[in-house]
């Protein structure tokens, strides 16, 4: 009787193991690591870290919370990456990480940038800005009341933003719900041969 009953447990667990997808989602775009694991599109974990040192942290990260789920990489079925922009650093090693699991996992990778997830965590009766800070400046998203980018993504000095926010609805204090980026389905398909980090501002060697 109870090795009927280990039995049937174990084919349980396998039949959940092939109906289940999971994914990940790795953002280091700022000074935080977020990693966020989903069940079947829905947010199942996330940790969130403040960190110093990305390169060593972000594996061991991943490790910890596939482990905390009681999953291996294997069972990962896609790869989901902020690509940016935001932190030179941080984008870069994201988006390498990133596309190093999805190739060696043989998996699919998407991506959303940092400036439309939290366009798509925005409630708006007209068209605004995402205004995204960095040291020197402001990365800047225009978008209509669907959510929808107006142009391209561009970035402004600190005085430019000045002037610019006179004349601009600027959406600030903005609250990620995690779930809106499969929600909306807002993620772009990618190739992890050819996927890069999106910059938008001139970094000092390509002057």
């Amino acid at each position: 009787m109870k090795k009927y009953a280990a039995l049937s447990y174990n084919r349980v667990f396998l039949v959940e193991r092939v109906i289940n997808m999971y994914s990940i989602l790795i953002d280091s775009h700022s000074d935080r690591i977020n990693l966020v694991l989903y069940k079947n599109h829905k947010q199942e974990y996330i940790m969130t870290e403040k960190f110093d040192k990305q390169s060593k942290i972000i594996i061991p990260k991943i490790i910890e919370i596939l482990e905390k789920a009681g999953l291996a990489f294997n069972d990962l079925k896609e790869i989901v990456v902020i690509s940016g922009p935001g932190s030179f650093t941080g984008t870069r090693l994201s988006v390498t990480i990133a596309k190093t699991l999805a190739y060696t996992l043989n998996i699919p990778i998407k991506s959303i940038s940092s400036i439309k997830l939290l366009a798509v965590n925005t409630i708006s009766d007209s068209d605004y800005s995402v205004a995204l800070p960095d040291q020197k400046g402001y990365f800047i998203g225009e978008f209509n009341k669907d959510n929808q980018i107006i142009g391209d993504y561009f970035y402004l000095s600190k005085q430019e933003f000045i002037k610019y926010q006179e004349n601009h609805k600027i959406v600030d204090n903005i609250e990620i719900d995690w779930n809106n980026i499969y929600k909306y389905n807002c993620l772009t398909d990618e190739d992890y041969y050819n996927i890069k980090p999106l910059y938008i501002k001139k970094i000092e060697v390509e002057k």
